[in-house]
Order: C-alpha cells, then sequence, then structure tokens
C-alpha cells in the first residue's frame, strides 16, 4: 500500500510542477499589463500642445511686455494673450541692403564658392542680438549650399566682409539675382497691428499660456527702426498760484489804488463805523474862522 502511494506520488510531481510554472508564467505575463492598464488610467493627462495663428487685432504696449488681441483663422473667439520677454519671441521682416552695416549680426544662407569666391543671395540680419550659428557648414548633408554666419565687418559694392569664427570671409551678391534681405528681432515695438502672428503654446485652467511667438511685419524694416528711442519726458504740470490773503478769507488792508467800503455799506470789519469816523477830518469849532492879517493888525 505505502509503495502504491509513493508510485503514485512519484508520478504527479512533474504534473505538479508543471501547472505551477504555468500559473507563474500566467502572473507574470497577464497581469502586469493589467496592472499598467489601470495606473495609466489613474494618471492625468498633461496640458495639450495648441497652435494659433491669426493676425493682430490690437496691441497695447505695457513697458518691455505687449498685450496682444489676435483675430483667429479658424473663426474661433479672439484670443488675448500676454507677451514678455521672458518668452521665445521671433519678429521677423524683409528689409533691403541698408540693412547691411557694420558690426551687424548676418546668416548667409544657400552660399556656394566658384572660382575661389562665395557667392550667395539671401542674407538674414540679426540686429543687436549674436547669430545662431557661427562660422561656415554646410547647408544640408547633401551638400552644395553652405552657411556662412558671423558678425559683418564691412560692406562695399555688393560685397561683404564677414567674420566668420575668426575667419575674414568675403561674399559677393550672387550674379543677375536680387539680394533676399530677411530681419530677425526680438524686440516687441516693431510690432504692428494686421501683422500675422503664430502663436504655440497650452491651455490651463481655463487660459492659454503661450511659449513661442512669432510675427511677420508686412511693412519692410529699415535701420532707423532699431535706433534706441528716448523715453519722452513728461511736461512738468504748471505751478499753481500761491493763495493770498483774500483767497484764504483775510481780508486784506486797503490800498492806496483800492477804496474802502463805500458809505452805506455794511462793513463786517468795521460794524459801527469807528474806522470811518477817525479818518474824517476834524470840524471847524463853532465862532472859529479862518483869521485875516488885516483883524491881527
Amino acid at each position: 500500500m505505502i509503495c502504491a502511494a509513493r508510485r503514485r506520488l512519484r508520478m504527479s510531481l512533474p504534473w505538479i510542477g508543471q501547472s505551477l510554472c504555468l500559473c507563474l508564467l500566467v502572473w507574470g505575463v497577464v497581469l502586469p499589463p493589467v496592472g499598467w492598464a489601470q495606473a495609466s488610467k489613474g494618471r492625468k493627462s498633461g496640458p495639450e500642445f495648441e497652435k494659433v495663428s491669426g493676425k493682430i487685432q490690437e496691441v497695447e504696449f505695457k513697458g518691455k511686455a505687449a498685450n496682444l488681441i489676435i483675430e483667429r483663422t479658424d473663426g474661433g473667439d479672439p484670443l488675448e494673450i500676454l507677451v514678455t520677454p521672458k518668452l521665445r519671441v521671433q519678429i521677423s521682416g524683409s528689409s533691403d541692403t541698408a540693412m547691411l552695416v557694420a558690426k551687424q549680426s548676418v546668416v548667409v544662407r544657400g552660399a556656394f564658392e566658384s572660382n575661389k569666391e562665395w557667392f550667395a543671395k539671401r542674407f538674414e540680419v540679426y540686429p543687436g542680438s549674436p547669430p545662431p550659428v557661427s562660422g561656415i557648414q554646410p547647408e544640408s548633408e547633401k551638400g552644395g549650399a553652405y552657411v556662412i554666419a558671423g558678425t559683418l565687418l564691412a560692406h562695399e559694392n555688393g560685397k561683404l566682409l564677414i567674420n566668420a569664427g575668426g575667419k575674414q570671409v568675403p561674399v559677393n551678391f550672387e550674379q543677375g539675382a536680387t539680394p533676399e534681405i530677411v530681419v530677425f528681432s526680438s524686440q516687441l515695438e516693431l510690432t504692428k497691428v494686421g501683422s500675422p502672428i503664430e502663436v504655440e503654446g497650452s491651455t490651463r485652467g481655463g487660459k492659454f499660456l503661450p511659449q513661442k511667438v512669432s510675427i511677420q511685419l508686412q511693412d519692410p524694416l529699415t535701420p532707423e527702426d532699431f535706433v534706441p528711442r528716448k523715453p519722452e519726458k513728461k511736461a512738468a504740470p504748471p505751478k499753481q498760484p500761491t493763495k493770498s490773503k483774500r483767497d484764504k478769507g483775510v481780508k486784506p488792508a486797503p490800498t492806496e489804488d483800492e477804496p474802502e467800503t463805500p458809505a452805506g455799506e455794511f462793513d463786517p470789519d468795521d460794524p459801527f463805523g469807528d474806522k470811518k469816523k477817525s479818518k474824517l477830518p476834524a470840524s471847524p469849532e463853532p465862532g472859529a474862522g479862518p483869521t485875516s492879517r488885516a483883524g491881527q493888525d
């Protein structure tokens, strides 16, 4: 009996081991995805990234910031945002060769070399800020065209001299092509009503929070647009005249040109007319008259 029971136990052990392994496999493969799914349901989704495009309907400058009202191209309600210098702001506009002045940061795109000289027709100017790159590098992996970036040293007769990564590189205007000058800036003072705008950001608590603002100006830019403007001095308010004694309620003493209170009118400072009586000439005594020289004789 005992030997038969031991034999049956030995024969059932492999089946028990296989069943145990199968349970562990199901536990490790099936249950974790279920747990992950429940955990993902419990997580709150972050704010969705949005992109709004339109035209500037109103602009109000507040110090170094600007409050913009945007007329959306999708027909939605106008969007009002506050643009501060902390945001990524890019304002671009066309210009001409007058913007190619010394000490400006420039980026030449589509440059090619011919007879050991560089030629290009697109020039980007970044007034008041360093160029995004510096030096000479291929514009794409395919090669052919190059990007030359640095500080403009001189511009004369359609030829630029650029300090690109410590190397002076002369660049000529492409023959037979009109130079394309594009200006990039972050000065909010350049913002104008009617300019196309694109805003990238997210909505939190029902309020749109901008992160990046791109504005395309319609009017060409000139060097005068970047000349620092002196703040207008407010005119000093006119000095108020000091109050006289008459204005303060104190009656001044009558002057020679100012007549006294006419007779018959009540004078609050002399209700009984004593002052007037004291100023009247003394009346002669009865019987007294002017003595003549003949009577004395």
